[in-house]
């Protein structure tokens, strides 16, 4: 049987845990802890639902929300973050948006804030840059990476036929290692996206997805070390 907490969405600007905050309010986000160690909620506005999965090192407990569950309000009272924290890791549970206007300018900067963060790790390679690969799916859930490969990376690739007689592509994301991949932070992206009107989802999930890659393009393009045959690849995976 599930287990609910009731966040109220209009509380004096703060942040609380969950034990200071009344469990009788009118207006409420309602939190089911269910089976499987999964937290989900309906949104107040458009009832999307967004589950939350326990993971290796981050598993979501009665014990956890009543220890690392908390309640942040604006200045004027609205419900504006949920977060779970477990020692050093935090996760986005919520975000409360005023307007479709609002949830842009919030994705926007979240957005921005990653590429700037791929964009370090990128200029922290030690590689010299043969191909930057760009790969994203947008669905349910979204995923966005950074792959960079040097030119031993290309002529591995280009050299592992195995049993195929068909050249392998070399300018396919697929070929390379996963091992180096550089992500952004999905699981905050997915719950911006989830939390937004549900009239500008799409429009939201585009906007993140070419932000992040005009941020880390641009970067790139201006810093990182190349070869003379460089190719800045992007692409959509299903």
């Amino acid at each position: 049987m599930a287990i609910e907490y009731k966040i109220p969405l209009q509380f004096p600007e703060g942040k609380y845990g969950l034990g200071d905050l009344p469990q009788d309010a009118a207006d409420v986000l309602t939190l089911s802890l269910g089976e499987f160690e999964i937290l989900s909620y309906p949104t107040p506005k458009d009832g999307t639902e967004v589950r939350i999965y326990s993971s290796i090192g981050f598993r979501i407990t009665e014990q956890m929300i009543r220890d690392g569950l908390s309640a942040t309000y604006s200045n004027d009272g609205m419900l504006k973050y949920v977060k779970l924290t477990q020692g050093d890791t935090v996760r986005l549970v919520y975000i409360g948006y005023r307007d479709p206007e609002d949830a842009k300018a919030e994705i926007l900067h979240f957005s921005e804030q990653n590429a700037e963060i791929i964009s370090h790790k990128l200029l922290k390679s030690n590689k010299k840059a043969a191909r930057i690969f760009i790969e994203y799916y947008r669905g349910e859930s979204v995923d966005f990476a950074v792959k960079i490969a040097d030119e031993a990376d290309v002529q591995a690739v280009l050299h592992s036929t195995g049993n195929c007689t068909k050249q392998p592509d070399i300018n396919e994301s697929g070929n390379y290692s996963s091992e180096d991949r550089i992500t952004c932070d999905c699981h905050t992206l997915d719950i911006m996206l989830l939390c937004a009107p549900n009239s500008c989802g799409n429009e939201l999930m585009d906007l993140a997805i070419d932000t992040m890659i005009a941020g880390i393009k641009v970067c790139v393009m201006d810093q990182l070390d190349k070869t003379d045959d460089f190719q800045f690849i992007v692409a959509e995976y299903d």
